[in-house]
């Protein structure tokens, strides 16, 4: 048996055709090392090292590109940031520590035109709780599965950031009614918990699309008797995946 064994250590070294890309530092510990692959492309496994020697990063690299999850340390160890990558750039939820490995903030980013866009913050009090003062964040009341024909949904927004004299929320879905029309519906009640309607037009999958348009009024004056009203408009966006199943809830 420990021949055998022998003998298939050897042979995975043999058969491994990884090499690495290293970058040291000027006092001779380890910065920077990459897995390389036959055609000397930047595939699998990275790692970078603090100065000191500990451990910075971890993560994947696919043509050159971080992708999957990375994880940051601080120097003694615990994690001070994780999260996904796609396509070189952040996406879905990071969360960010403290060097005692408490949770400080939560970060959403949203793939939009090729790019990370922060979509969602949510951060965290010494006590655990939700700081709602310096976050921006929202709830979608989805279920998993809903009806053919018409859906009423809500969601909850939270957003303390912003200071204006005025502010309303717009919910954008894109609703498919059928094979070739497809629809951008808005939905306003004045409400910072707003419905929005989902059509579903057929059984099985549908994956829910939307944006939500926060409009923002502030006066401003100009002079002593006369003011203009400026507006900025803020999104966030949302998908959610859902079944579609049963007879049409229309009447």
């Amino acid at each position: 048996m420990k021949k055998i064994f022998l003998i298939l250590i050897i042979l995975n070294f043999s058969c491994s055709k990884d090499k690495f890309h290293k970058e040291y530092y000027s006092n001779g510990n380890l910065a920077l090392k990459i897995t390389l692959d036959d055609k000397g492309i930047r595939n699998g496994p990275y790692e970078e090292y603090y100065e000191s020697g500990e451990l910075k990063v971890t993560g994947q690299l696919l043509n050159g590109e971080v992708k999957d999850s990375v994880f940051v340390y601080y120097p003694n160890g615990n994690i001070r940031e994780k999260g996904f990558f796609k396509n070189g750039h952040r996406q879905n939820w990071q969360e960010i520590y403290n060097e005692k490995n408490k949770l400080l903030r939560r970060e959403e980013y949203y793939e939009l035109r090729d790019s990370a866009y922060l979509n969602q913050v949510i951060v965290y009090k010494a006590n655990g709780k939700i700081n709602h003062t310096k976050s921006s964040f929202f709830k979608l009341n989805i279920p998993d599965t809903i009806k053919l024909g018409k859906n009423k949904l809500t969601l909850n927004y939270y957003d303390n950031t912003t200071k204006s004299d005025y502010n309303f929320l717009n919910v954008i879905i894109e609703n498919q009614y059928s094979e070739k029309e497809i629809k951008n519906d808005t939905f306003t009640d004045g409400t910072r918990n707003p419905f929005f309607g989902v059509y579903a037009y057929k059984e099985g999958k549908l994956l829910i699309k939307g944006k939500i348009e926060e409009k923002i009024l502030k006066e401003r004056l100009i002079g002593k008797d006369s003011a203009e009203l400026e507006i900025t408009d803020l999104y966030k966006y949302f998908e959610k995946e859902v079944y579609v199943k049963g007879k049409s809830n229309k009447k």
